[in-house]
């Protein structure tokens, strides 16, 4: 059954390229789970824990460490997130905001220090844990940074933030250059479609912001 969740279980071949179960699975339900959110569908969260599943036994495989424990960062997130939209439902809301000017501060100090932090950690895995990670980390500090983009734009998606989506389309860039450095191509074609699907879901939720923006009631000005 463990073959099913490694690299190496070969389905079928794509130009030359030897295409993983798991690749193939999770990638398909990345793509569904982006898609989704786009379009504000609560289904976004199931698809996305399959996803980090399948995605953590690839990133352990590929030794790309802080994408490894990202993912279940996204499992649990994912988890609150459909509580919270699910909750939403129920109350007959559905609303888009924005984060105020303080808030964006925090992102850029928190992606500064985590970037920083989690960096010095993956380079250094391998001497710490050296029986559950028997090589050193790749690009670690590159990695470190689309996880901590990627931990901040996945709470403001949980919490219906207009800004998760410029995060996400930086998270894209960074990850189609590295998982294409590290041979894991058919990822780096999700995420460069991902970075489509996420231009897409900015357009959607801009709409619903203006739409919910629209209908705030007008205070009355003496």
């Amino acid at each position: 059954m463990h073959e099913l969740f490694s690299i190496t279980f070969v389905i079928f071949d794509v130009f030359g390229y030897q295409m993983s179960f798991i690749e193939l699975v999770s990638t398909c339900f990345g793509l569904a789970a982006v898609w989704l959110a786009a379009r504000s569908n609560i289904l976004t969260w199931p698809a996305t824990i399959i996803n980090a599943a399948g995605f953590f036994a690839i990133f352990y495989q590929v030794r790309l460490y802080s994408d490894m424990v990202l993912q279940l960062y996204f499992m649990a997130i994912a988890i609150y997130g459909w509580f919270f939209w699910r909750d939403e439902q129920h109350k007959g809301l559905k609303t888009v905001s924005k984060i105020s000017k303080n808030e964006w501060v925090v992102v850029a100090l928190f992606t500064a220090i985590g970037t920083a932090l989690l960096g010095t950690l993956m380079s250094n895995i391998h001497i710490i844990l050296p029986k559950l990670f028997d090589k050193p980390a790749n690009y670690a500090y590159i990695n470190a940074l689309s996880a901590t983009l990627s931990i901040i734009a996945n709470l403001l998606m949980a919490r219906r933030k207009l800004e998760n989506w410029y995060l996400w389309i930086a998270v894209d860039t960074i990850c189609v250059a590295l998982y294409a450095s590290t041979g894991i191509l058919l990822m780096a074609v999700e995420y460069a479609i991902l970075m489509g699907i996420c231009l897409f879901g900015l357009k959607s939720w801009k709409h619903e912001y203006s739409k919910h923006i629209s209908h705030e009631p007008k205070t009355s000005q003496n």
